[in-house]
């Protein structure tokens, strides 16, 4: 059996997380899809960016394309429905839309390459999962751009995989420190609820830091990018 059968036993979406560009995360994504097609798993995938392109659109330099398999459930704007190798079965029109034109879901009837990408906000990738669910996904695959984790909020994802390596550092103990301190912040315990689950909800939208002692609460003036991204 392998790792994404074990998967699936737990989870319905998992996000690939990248620590940095570079880190390997196209390939992470690669190295499950090809899982899914040897284990018969019927894969949804999606991205908070754009993957799959040949060449890298900030560096110039070449990159591992996705290869999805016939079955698949994927997301794939306007702009990109022409340049997939795989014929592509439109399922509908979302009402999500990016610079690369409204977002399609479609499922692969011919297998190919494919450019894939999605929604960019956590309210829009957790309906857009649903929707692939309801089309028959059995696991959904979520590729994080770089430096955008929020796709790995426990309400978007339930699990993550973290793309990580040398690239960070040339040091090694910086690159063990540094991902071990990301890892550490994705397994915080959840808050019990209480007085101070209670006030922070209640001050959810006014995007400012708490900080909460006791029966004490400190609005502090400053800006946080935490919340936004929920409402979205």
């Amino acid at each position: 059996m392998g790792l994404l059968s074990q998967l699936k036993k737990e989870y319905k979406t998992l996000s690939i997380v990248g620590m940095a560009k570079n880190s390997g995360k196209t390939t992470t994504l690669n190295y499950l899809i090809e899982e899914a097609m040897d284990e018969g798993i019927v894969l949804g995938v999606t991205s908070t960016g754009r993957d799959g392109e040949g060449t890298d659109l900030v560096t110039g330099t070449d990159k591992p394309r996705v290869f999805l398999d016939t079955g698949t459930i994927v997301s794939v704007p306007r702009k990109l429905y022409e340049l997939a190798d795989a014929g592509l079965e439109i399922l509908g029109m979302t009402n999500y839309s990016t610079a690369l034109g409204q977002i399609m879901l479609c499922r692969v009837a011919e297998s190919g390459y494919v450019q894939i990408a999605g929604p960019v906000n956590t309210k829009g990738q957790k309906e857009m999962c649903r929707e692939m669910l309801a089309y028959g996904a059995e696991l959904i695959l979520i590729d994080g751009a770089v430096d955008r984790r929020s796709v790995a909020a426990p309400d978007t994802s339930d699990a993550i995989i973290l793309a990580t390596g040398a690239v960070l550092s040339r040091s090694m103990k910086k690159v063990v420190e540094t991902t071990v301190h990301i890892v550490n912040l994705y397994q915080l315990p959840v808050l019990d609820d209480g007085k101070a689950r209670d006030k922070i909800l209640l001050n959810l939208n006014r995007e400012r830091i708490m900080l909460i002692k006791g029966n004490k609460t400190e609005m502090l003036d400053l800006k946080t990018g935490l919340s936004p991204g929920i409402y979205m």
